[in-house]
């Protein structure tokens, strides 16, 4: 496993930084002609800003961010419950476990903020994600809120 630096993306800089990597993972996953992605994008720190909501980004020591994952309140849907989205590593990065750091790092600031259940949304084809999710103890789920996804899988995972 690579070791990384995660860090807040707090104030302007690590927000840009923030938006770059979430355009390049909607772009990735060709969701560019869906504009409540970019409107999302525009609006960081958006549901993400603290102290209810947190986006984390990953470098290697002191080199360029290479992933991020974002947290928001979903009190909505789920009372006690944060939902986990997001979660990108630039492909060339991939395979090192940054992805596991992340999350690790996600469920360890949803604990402090005193969440009970960690909430995602995921899709069929993310299968490495979904192999992640599940070694670390995320359950498949009834879905919990609306989605633009027909296929979307809804996973959770207990914080106690």
């Amino acid at each position: 496993m690579t070791e990384v630096v995660i860090e807040f993306a707090d104030g302007p800089e690590r927000l840009a930084i923030l938006a770059q990597l979430l355009r390049r993972y909607v772009d990735e996953q060709g969701w560019t002609s869906e504009p409540h992605h970019a409107e999302e994008i525009e609006a960081l720190p958006g549901e993400y800003r603290p102290p209810l909501g947190r986006a984390l980004l990953a470098r290697r020591s002191s080199a360029a961010a290479i992933g991020c994952v974002v947290l928001r309140p979903i009190s909505q849907w789920c009372g006690g419950c944060v939902e986990m989205r997001r979660l990108y590593v630039i492909p060339e990065a991939r395979g090192c476990g940054i992805g596991r750091q992340m999350v690790g790092a996600g469920e360890a600031w949803a604990r402090q903020a005193g969440y009970r259940q960690l909430r995602l949304v995921t899709m069929p084809h993310m299968t490495e994600a979904i192999s992640l999710y599940e070694s670390i103890g995320f359950s498949i789920i009834q879905p919990y809120r609306p989605s633009t996804a027909a296929e979307a899988i809804f996973m959770d995972k207990p914080l106690g």
